[in-house]
């Protein structure tokens, strides 16, 4: 309980950064400039993004876990979810062998929208969100011009209304085989997605889905691009799509209306 107890009664916005070997931090408190939609380097090779959820151990806490990687960068972090708070660490770490590059990570959750940045080293940040919501990683690598700029994004979806996600093997993962090809899967209760995507300024997605409850599944380019509905546990093809650049794939429970959405970013 030692790392929950550290997390009562510390709002996000306000966070604990502690500096590991040579690293330097930039603490939440302004506003995170903008950064471009899309990478400046085509993904591939190395590139990968995961988060889970975890079998409960104590009462009231609902633990997951999650990691990110690009070349030069290696996010890890845990954390838990309550019925009205999310905990979350995180370890931020620039592993590249340049000087002049670091590791930056924007966390953006409801209005709130901050960012560390690590140099040469790694940074552990701990913080509470008092107002759980899906919170969005933006992770990159820059160098002082920005004239390197390596981006990536993970959704990391909130239990908060819906206790099902609290176990062992939801999950949602990306990773790529080859600097072409990218392979995801989300597991939510009573489904599955799982699909390649091959390409980057023009890619080709396809997935399958297999659900034992109904549910609706929609792929965004930004808009919709297509959904297919899935029930009765028989493996439904989504069909050939057409993307550009990162997409995203949101699984619904169809329930006479869309609820208990999970998203997943695929870079």
């Amino acid at each position: 309980m030692g790392l929950r107890q550290r997390f009562t009664g510390v709002h996000w916005r306000i966070g604990l950064a502690v500096l590991v070997g040579a690293a330097w931090a930039s603490l939440p408190g302004l506003p995170a400039q903008a950064d471009p939609p899309h990478p400046g380097v085509e993904p591939g090779l190395g590139w990968s993004a995961e988060w889970h959820y975890d079998t409960q151990t104590d009462p009231g806490f609902y633990d997951f876990g999650y990691s990110m990687n690009i070349p030069g960068v290696v996010l890890d972090g845990s954390g838990y979810d309550t019925d009205t708070t999310r905990g979350v660490t995180i370890a931020l770490t620039d592993t590249s062998p340049e000087p002049g590059q670091c590791a930056w990570l924007t966390v953006t959750g409801n209005d709130e929208y901050y960012y560390w940045v690590a140099c040469d080293g790694k940074i552990v940040v701990a913080f509470t969100d008092l107002t759980p919501s899906d919170l969005t990683f933006t992770l990159e690598l820059r160098n002082a011009e920005n004239t390197l700029h390596e981006a990536s994004v993970m959704i990391l979806p909130s239990s908060l209304n819906y206790p099902a996600l609290h176990n062992s093997g939801i999950r949602g993962e990306w990773e790529y085989l080859t600097d072409d090809v990218v392979h995801y899967t989300l597991v939510r209760p009573g489904a599955t997605v799982n699909g390649f995507a091959s390409g980057w300024a023009s890619r080709a997605v396809d997935m399958g889905i297999t659900s034992n409850v109904c549910t609706v599944t929609t792929l965004y380019n930004p808009s919709a691009k297509g959904s297919k509905t899935a029930c009765g546990g028989t493996l439904v093809s989504f069909g050939a799509a057409t993307a550009i650049h990162d997409f995203k794939i949101v699984n619904c429970l169809a329930l006479g209306r869309s609820i208990h959405c999970i998203p997943l970013y695929v870079m």
